[in-house]
């Protein structure tokens, strides 16, 4: 193990534990992508183009997970103009963003959010678990991510719709933000996406990376090789 030197040589390593654990087609498909939990609306704040990446953007390709922060991609010529507008509405820079590069800000209570017609049953656990914060005021953390890389013009022109309007990161695209930094979170969801994917959605994916992240490929071909993959 003293070879591991990076992110990606140790993500190969515990994926390789994983193989022989599961024999492939012992492994379970996750179940159908989901998108109900309130997002922050910022088509009127933000510069275009963006683009949601992070755990809100893998809504449309696996189940919905909970995440604390809204993440967005966007190209270095609009990081001035996306500061100044947080600031004239009153949010607040928390500082630079850990991993990935790009800054962290906290928006105002009552930033408005663009919520999807949700089941009754989430609006129960929400009035169980917050009934003194309103399902709105959710998530309040928005982390910029500016990337000066030749692939984010592409990303961000070939953005889909989430079903509220929000412009959102197609899967080649997310699967090259998730391999930057190769955390073992963001494999887990690399790895739950992909094994949800149609195989023309998977190559896709694969053809990014060659070519813009080749020094990932042998990482997502070991995550492509996986059990129900």
């Amino acid at each position: 193990m003293s070879n591991l030197v990076t992110a990606h040589e140790r993500a190969r390593a515990l994926l390789a534990i994983t193989r022989r654990r599961a024999p492939r087609g012992d492994g379970e498909r996750p179940g159908p992508p989901s998108w109900t939990r309130p997002v922050a609306d910022l088509r009127s704040l933000l510069p275009a183009p963006f683009a949601l990446t992070g755990g809100v953007a893998t809504r449309l390709y696996m189940p919905e997970r909970l995440t604390d922060d809204v993440d967005v991609v966007l190209p270095p010529r609009h990081a001035g103009v996306a500061a100044g507008a947080l600031r004239a509405v009153g949010a607040h820079c928390l500082g630079c963003r850990p991993a990935g590069g790009g800054t962290r800000w906290r928006l105002p209570d009552g930033f408005p959010t663009d919520l999807p017609r949700t089941e009754a049953r989430w609006d129960l656990l929400e009035l169980i678990a917050h009934p003194e914060q309103p399902a709105a005021n959710e998530t309040r953390c928005l982390d910029l991510l500016i990337l000066d890389a030749p692939w984010v013009e592409p990303a961000l022109r070939a953005a889909t719709q989430g079903p509220t309007g929000l412009p959102v990161l197609t899967l080649p695209y997310l699967a090259l933000m998730k391999l930057i930094t190769a955390r073992l979170a963001d494999i887990g969801d690399l790895t739950r996406m992909l094994t949800g994917a149609d195989p023309a959605a998977a190559r896709a994916a694969r053809r990014a990376v060659q070519r813009y992240q080749p020094e990932a490929l042998a990482l997502l071909d070991d995550i492509l090789s996986l059990p129900s993959a």
